[in-house]
């Protein structure tokens, strides 16, 4: 058995969350090692440049809002330049000022126990019936998972961050020509990362912490003062990773009280320009019960790639099927919707993030019931030797690329503020 490798930190995942911990602490003078389990970097950022001449994402896509701290990133890494917004889908828009938003924060401050939004927004709808149907209002957290799955509870303190922040989720939403893969292979500069490292064991009995990986069929084993645990949810929810001891209860309770949200996104890849002069986005009601939308992203060449999203029940549907059922049942409302447009595309393209053994989920969801510090508890540092990133990790616009690039940076600050050893 080889010696094990000795750091002061170790990472354990080179998505976002994991390398800009990295990142940080490395500029600090930290010594760290980031364990990866895949043969690329990115998690669920995930940008294809072999399938059309723009790059093609079968993850996260969009940079969301103006007011992301990853912008100052994009800029200082000259990755900004030629960002632009995207449309919402089918004309919904999201407005801050809306007085509605007001009377659910009332009501929800009403609220003696957790219950699902649909309830919950049904409930305010009777009550105020002059102000009519507040579905246009909430797009956008439908666009994630089935209100009836969604804690109203949640959504109470989601639309207050959104007011602190100064803007909604969907209000401002960017796509980089380029993806999103120059600003990963920006944050891997001058890291140790070893691909291809499935941990499986992270004992933290002792003063240090061992990691145990299985590369070709081999033990291979890393000791360090600390380490960042950036597992996603799924992994951990599967328990994936042997923790020895166990991880605390009030760990392993925020670990069940959330969920995974259901998400096929499946990328078409067109030899003729089929989007025309749609928007950028458009609903993707082609009569049925989908649910979803389509996405253009990319058609100055000549050709067309249209991303379809399926989520909620759609998606679970799709996910049961084989992959050419799914594919033939897609193309059946892309014709609809595409209508004399379509042609055959030359290639479809989907990762099936819940079937991913390194993902186990596209994202972290709050159903009813979860405690409303769920999140905060699944961030907490457990006895000074790990500690927690990623998005699920997030109390600020968790999901997404912004919120794992937090939690990144606030695990390297915790260890900084503890004054790791220097290697």
């Amino acid at each position: 058995m080889k010696e094990p490798h000795k750091t002061s930190v170790l990472v354990i995942g080179a998505g976002v969350a994991g390398l800009t911990a990295a990142r940080d602490l490395r500029e600090e003078g930290v010594g760290v090692v980031v364990l990866e389990a895949r043969d690329r970097v990115g998690g669920r950022i995930h940008t294809r440049k072999d399938l059309a001449p723009d790059p093609v994402e079968l993850g996260a896509e969009f940079v969301h809002n103006a007011t992301n701290p990853v912008w100052s990133e994009l800029e200082s890494m000259g990755l900004a330049k030629g960002a632009y917004r995207v449309e919402p889908p089918g004309g919904h828009g999201v407005y801050p000022l809306d007085p509605r938003w007001e009377v659910l924060l009332k009501a929800g401050a009403q609220l003696t126990r957790d219950i699902n939004v649909a309830d919950f927004v049904r409930d305010v709808e009777d009550a105020n019936p002059h102000l009519g149907s507040f579905a246009d209002l909430l797009w956008f957290f439908e666009s994630r998972e089935s209100l009836d799955s969604t804690s109203a509870l949640h959504l109470i303190l989601e639309i207050q961050a959104n007011q602190q922040g100064g803007e909604f989720m969907g209000e401002n939403d960017y796509k980089m020509p380029q993806g999103w893969s120059p600003f990963v292979e920006a944050l891997t500069h001058d890291l140790d990362i070893r691909l291809g490292h499935p941990v499986d064991l992270i004992d933290w009995r002792g003063e240090q912490v061992t990691v145990r990986t299985r590369v070709d069929g081999h033990s291979r084993y890393f000791i360090a003062d600390k380490v960042v645990v950036t597992l996603p949810l799924g992994v951990l929810q599967a328990n994936s990773v042997t923790f020895l001891p166990e991880l605390p209860e009030s760990k392993l309770s925020a670990v069940h009280q959330l969920s995974n949200v259901d998400v096929v996104k499946t990328m078409f890849v067109f030899p003729a320009d089929v989007w025309g002069d749609n928007p950028q986005m458009i609903d993707a009601d082609d009569g049925s019960n989908d649910n979803g939308w389509l996405c253009n992203a990319g058609s100055a060449y000549g050709g067309s790639v249209v991303g379809v999203w399926a989520d909620s029940d759609f998606a679970r549907e799709l996910l049961c099927m084989e992959h050419d059922e799914m594919v033939a049942r897609l193309k059946a409302g892309l014709r609809k919707i595409l209508k004399d447009r379509y042609v055959e595309p030359t290639s479809v393209v989907a990762h099936l993030w819940a079937a991913d053994p390194y993902a186990r989920g596209a994202y972290s969801h709050t159903p009813p019931g979860a405690a409303l510090d769920v999140r905060e508890r699944l961030a907490d540092e457990v006895d000074g030797k790990l500690y927690w990133a990623g998005e699920a990790t997030a109390t600020f616009r968790a999901r997404t690329v912004q919120g794992a690039y937090l939690s990144g940076r606030r695990a390297a600050h915790q260890i900084v503020r503890a004054s790791v050893p220097v290697s």
